[in-house]
């Protein structure tokens, strides 16, 4: 979090000495967010462990590769050559959140009953709470009374906390709610694409990631590979 505070002012003192084409404004951000590769799942179940201490609830596997909402804030500094060439940094919060079904509640009991299945219908939210910083390079057109940017760049993200949430119903209609820490990387390396159209001081943006760090690589046994992908969209505004 301070590196990342550092930075951003270091770009800020550079950018305002740089002289009139420079830019500050906000951002108010969505967009999709879910998992991909071979870890990733569209349906899991839920666990359930007995025994006479404690009963714990918690979902098989919680990387779901379907969508869910994001959304965030971030403020963004850039500076625009006499070539259009663009120069930039933004800095925000967000909170990334995948979706996957469960199909089936998994009891495991200490006691005589043993390890029995039962079906069930619900969804789990995976949410991951991330500090982002992106530096990016890009280019403007200009149009008649808009202007177009289109840029690269990396999302270098912090993963502040990662809890699951949810609730399951099974077929003898009785409900289990499961409420998990799932923090398994502190960061996300993400290359980046966005498209911005402006007008006057306000602006569209799309923009597409992938992650590059796995989030499943502490885990043993079988194929554990799990990564980030979203689809961004948002507001801008220039201060």
């Amino acid at each position: 979090m301070k590196i990342y505070t550092q930075l951003f002012l270091v770009f800020l003192f550079t950018f305002k000495a740089a002289g009139q084409q420079t830019e500050f404004g906000i951002s108010l951000n969505s967009g999709l967010f879910s998992f991909r590769g071979p870890s990733s799942e569209k349906v899991t179940f839920l666990n359930v462990s007995q025994s006479s201490v404690a009963t714990k609830y918690y979902t098989n596997n919680p990387y779901g590769s379907n969508y869910g909402l994001l959304y965030g804030i971030s403020i963004n500094l850039q500076h625009i050559t006499k070539k259009n060439i663009i120069f930039g940094i933004s800095f925000g919060y967000e909170n990334l959140r995948s979706k996957i079904s469960i199909d089936h509640i998994s009891f495991n009991s200490n006691g005589d009953l043993g390890t029995f299945n039962i079906a069930a219908i619900g969804k789990i939210v995976l949410s991951h709470h991330f500090s982002n910083l992106v530096p990016y390079i890009g280019y403007r057109i200009k149009l008649k009374k808009f202007s177009l940017d289109l840029s690269a760049g990396s999302d270098l993200a912090y993963c502040i906390f990662a809890y699951e949430r949810g609730s399951t119903k099974s077929e003898f209609g009785n409900k289990y709610k499961t409420s998990k820490n799932r923090s398994t990387i502190r960061f996300d390396f993400r290359p980046r694409i966005q498209s911005t159209i402006q007008y006057k001081k306000y602006g569209l943006y799309a923009a597409y990631s992938i992650g590059l760090v796995n989030y499943k690589s502490d885990y043993v046994g079988g194929v554990n590979e799990c990564y980030s992908r979203m689809f961004r969209f948002g507001l801008t505004y220039k201060l």
